[in-house]
């Protein structure tokens, strides 16, 4: 019976905030972060999947046009209409096309993202050592960077992993294989991950938004508790109030405990604080992405993968 009813609850928060969803687009189809505001990839693409995820399709024409409108000659996608060089919001766009059928537009750009490169093809060997030395990370295994020729880092190279294996990339590419390597690598040493560098001196901290991003993309990828980083990373988690974890951090980390069932008797304390943040307008802080995630995290969808990775 509570089950039921605490279903009713998040079913009903998560309805809400669709309704701030679909009265937040803009005229261009897409949103920006807050309503009113500049449409960008990101936001306009996770209220796409979150819509698309209620069975709520009439935004998704627009959204479609919006997005098409922010493609480069690359291949690539940019933070929005203007920007002129692709980089690693691909991610939620390539969720958003892949959601909404848009077979064309979700292969183009999971080919430019299949070739969207960080700086680890120019270190030479000493300056790989250099920093393998110091920051006791290995800088030679390829992930993907903020923007294109720069170091990789954490939470860019979970997400395009996740989204590339959403939309139904072979979890055995090498790319995701080797996303896989530097998630796993960059583990903090008593769990977590923090944004990319596990030690510089001393050992640094882990932090719940990256751990909570990183702990998705292993779980996508269809590794389990048996694999010490990841449950490591969900012990992490599950030792902070959920009272001190932002919102976006709270909806990733749903997100990603839904692809783990051993932590899911881990998940209601936390969907309970973030349906606890709705605003009275249906929204969380009147922000579009934080309110796109809680809609994902609140509702019944979960990131998937056509196989598991195996690294060789």
């Amino acid at each position: 019976r509570d089950r039921k009813a605490f279903k009713i609850m998040a079913d009903w928060t998560a309805a809400r905030a669709i309704e701030f969803l679909i009265k937040a687009q803009n005229p261009d189809g897409g949103w920006g972060y807050a309503a009113k505001k500049t449409s960008q990839t990101e936001p306009s693409s996770l209220a796409l999947v979150a819509l698309n995820a209620a069975g709520k399709t009439s935004a998704a024409g627009g959204g479609l046009a919006f997005l098409r409108s922010c493609r480069l000659e690359s291949g690539g996608i940019g933070v929005g209409a203007m920007d002129k060089a692709g980089n690693w919001v691909s991610y939620a766009a390539l969720l958003a096309f892949h959601a909404l059928g848009a077979v064309e537009d979700e292969k183009g750009l999971a080919d430019w993202i299949l070739n969207y490169r960080d700086s680890a093809y120019r270190l030479s060997k000493e300056e790989a050592a250099e920093i393998a030395g110091r920051f006791r990370y290995d800088v030679t295994i390829p992930g993907w960077p903020w923007i294109a020729n720069t170091v990789s880092w954490v939470e860019p190279t979970a997400l395009l992993a996740t989204a590339l294996l959403h939309a139904g990339i072979d979890p055995n590419h090498r790319r995701i294989q080797l996303a896989v390597r530097l998630i796993l690598d960059r583990a903090i040493k008593t769990g977590g991950w923090n944004y990319g560098v596990p030690f510089d001196r001393m050992d640094n901290a882990a932090l719940p938004l990256p751990s909570a991003i990183a702990l998705l993309a292993l779980g996508t990828a269809g590794f389990d508790e048996s694999e010490p980083a990841l449950w490591q990373a969900v012990e992490f988690l599950a030792a902070r109030p959920a009272t001190e974890l932002s919102t976006v951090a709270l909806g990733w980390t749903i997100l990603a405990l839904k692809n783990i069932k051993a932590a899911h008797e881990k998940i209601s304390a936390l969907t309970a604080e973030l349906r606890g943040r709705e605003s009275g307008d249906g929204s969380f802080r009147g922000n579009i992405l934080e309110t796109a995630l809680a809609c994902l995290a609140l509702g019944d969808f979960r990131f998937t993968a056509k196989g598991r990775t195996r690294l060789q």
